[in-house]
């Protein structure tokens, strides 16, 4: 380490054979990427260059076949963070999956689908301080494609990729400013988004800690049918719609979740 450097964070690999971690090991205060083998049999790649003043944000993630990190930087452009691809054994380059952004935008967070073919985030890329997703390759062999967008005064606030790596689902005030519902669009944007809630009555939300299913099913929290009275509920799909969870509770009286 540099005089002052430190480790900030690190993870390992799903195959064991690598560890990665951020840290400020070549510059004082400039926090990049390397790669090493866990067992120390050669020493630590740096997968970053950057330029002074430059950093990569704590939230990287190594692909789940062990191959690829992706990360946040400023790498191009200081204080605007794109969404980049490193391999990591340091075999090539970083590869900047995000589109080009609006003067002020920002990739704000990102995720990659279980099947690892796509990588999805979330960026005022379009228009500054309006946040919707965005969907690319996950080798960069093909643009990103805005998955759903968003209304002037939209905004999506959690989105999450389904676990048969399908759609994303996320919640927005897609169609009125301030009121988030959930939806579902295709991770390669081949159809429209679709509402995957009920109408809600006035005040009402869907909360952002939904859960994605395998088959298409969503849990989510909401006060559906009465403002400030939040239930969990599951959808099925689109022609059976969702269903309050229990639906049926002989022993208790009350199946409101707080």
């Amino acid at each position: 380490m540099v005089t002052s450097g430190d480790v900030q964070e690190f993870s390992i690999s799903p195959d064991s054979q690598r560890a990665v971690y951020r840290a400020d090991q070549v510059v004082n205060a400039q926090f990049e990427l390397f790669s090493v083998p866990v067992d120390a049999s050669a020493t630590a790649l740096r997968l970053t260059v950057l330029s002074a003043g430059r950093a990569v944000l704590p939230d990287f993630q190594i692909s789940p076949d062990g191959q690829r990190v992706f990360y946040r930087a400023d790498a191009v452009t200081d204080s605007v963070v794109e969404l980049f691809v490193v391999p990591i054994d340091g075999s090539a380059g970083p590869l900047r999956l995000s589109d080009t952004l609006v003067a002020g935008g920002d990739v704000t967070d990102f995720a990659m689908s279980p099947d690892q073919s796509r990588v999805v985030y979330l960026a005022d890329q379009a228009q500054d301080q309006r946040f919707e997703l965005f969907s690319v390759p996950a080798d960069g062999s093909g643009p990103a494609v805005a998955l759903d967008p968003l209304p002037s005064f939209g905004d999506v606030v959690a989105f999450r990729i389904d676990p048969d790596s399908a759609r994303v689902v996320y919640t927005a005030d897609r169609n009125a400013d301030g009121v988030l519902e959930l939806f579902a669009v295709p991770l390669d944007a081949s159809s429209p988004p679709e509402r995957l809630n009920r109408s809600l009555p006035a005040g009402a939300d869907v909360e952002s800690d939904f859960v994605p299913l395998p088959g298409g099913g969503v849990l989510y929290r909401a006060d559906q049918e009465a403002n400030d009275v939040l239930e969990l509920w599951h959808f099925l799909d689109l022609d059976l719609g969702d269903t309050r969870l229990p639906s049926a509770a002989p022993t208790r009286s009350i199946t409101v979740l707080r």
